[in-house]
């Protein structure tokens, strides 16, 4: 891969839901530099389909924005076509997600800390086990780099993504449709599988929150995008509207991902400590960098979500403003509460926008 002069930056807050309720939590003044210079200068669209979309049009596959997350993410987990048995049935899948859950007097919820993050081996782990708990039913699951998969039956069910739901009771968050009581049921038969699993003794003695549950959504068929086909020269047939010169590079940790990487030329990179290094990327045009408020505070239990947001800022989003400033970069954008913030480098011209302090610039 050849070097390519960087263009565009950017940056996802996967799970920055704030819900009109919660002001206290946007409105605390906190220094947040970036951040503020983004939503006062930025140009600001609403996000009608969540944040997916349109990273699967910023990598170059705008014919596959409408698909479902599971069936994006599938498009990554090889093992599926290489050891699951042919089927002339139709499949579905639902992208599995590890949640610790918080049960109150009154009702569990799930909160900040509660979207999990699995190594590799312990996702493998549940999935073998998986596998002899649930032997006999409709269900199978597969991992990928940490990320599960969940395939069986189509079901008409609709489900809410887990970081939809954070601060909820989960009476609001269940799954709903005809066949959606077959779904809570294998979610609950879930929840007594994992309630003693031998992961969570081991998680707990490495002092991570155990697994409450694994969280079904996004689902979709399977099968529905193929991994970028090649031809015999090595070269992308799928790929239709990013110019060949363009090279894209992905940053964080999520099985959407994951799925983005395979169907387009997209290259997958863990999450680095901060941005300036993938600044300095020289293989990519284009950098998206994906970055989660809960990861933070499940390594640092003490933090609040301002301090966590502070860091973020301080790392990731006030570098890449000053590297728009400086002119290294054309554009930068922002996706987070289903809305997205385009700035160019002359946007800092406009000085009659007024500043939105703290995280109050988010609030759609």
């Amino acid at each position: 891969m050849g070097e390519f002069r960087l263009s565009e930056v950017l940056i996802v807050l996967s799970d920055a839901y704030f819900r009109q309720s919660v002001p206290d939590v946007l409105t605390t003044p906190r220094a947040l530099a970036g951040l503020e210079q983004v939503t006062r200068f930025g140009s600001r669209s609403r996000l009608a389909r969540g944040w997916r979309p349109e990273v699967m049009q910023w990598t170059g596959r705008p014919d596959l924005a409408d698909e479902a997350p599971a069936t994006v993410a599938a498009a990554a987990f090889t093992a599926i076509a290489a050891g699951a048995p042919s089927s002339p049935i139709p499949r579905a899948c639902w992208i599995a997600t590890p949640v610790h859950l918080i049960a109150s007097l009154t009702s569990v919820h799930l909160d900040r800390r509660g979207l999990l993050r699995l190594r590799e081996s312990d996702a493998v782990t549940l999935v073998e086990d998986f596998r002899t708990a649930f032997e006999g039913s409709d269900f199978q699951m597969f991992a990928h780099r940490g990320e599960l998969l969940l395939v069986g039956p189509p079901l008409t069910a609709r489900t809410l993504e887990p970081s939809r739901a954070l601060g909820m009771s989960l009476e609001e968050a269940v799954p709903e449709g005809s066949d959606a009581a077959r779904l809570r049921r294998l979610i609950a038969e879930m929840e007594m599988w994992l309630h003693g699993h031998a992961l969570n003794t081991t998680r707990e003695q490495r002092r991570e929150l155990h697994i409450s549950s694994l969280w079904p959504w996004g689902g979709g068929s399977l099968g529905g995008c193929a991994p970028r086909a090649m031809d015999e020269a090595g070269r992308d047939q799928s790929r239709t509207t990013l110019d060949a010169r363009a090279r894209v590079a992905v940053f964080g940790p999520d099985a959407y991902l994951h799925g983005v990487a395979a169907v387009s030329e997209a290259s997958l990179h863990d999450l680095p400590r901060e941005i300036a290094p993938v600044l300095g990327y020289s293989s990519a045009a284009r950098l998206c960098v994906r970055i989660e408020i809960g990861s933070m505070l499940q390594t640092h239990p003490g933090w609040t979500v301002l301090e966590a947001f502070t860091q973020i800022d301080e790392r990731f989003i006030a570098p890449a403003v000053r590297a728009l400033q400086a002119g290294s970069v054309s554009r930068l954008d922002l996706l987070a509460n289903d809305v997205r913030f385009s700035v160019r480098g002359v946007d800092r011209l406009k000085r009659w926008r007024r500043v939105r302090p703290g995280l109050s610039g988010l609030l759609s």
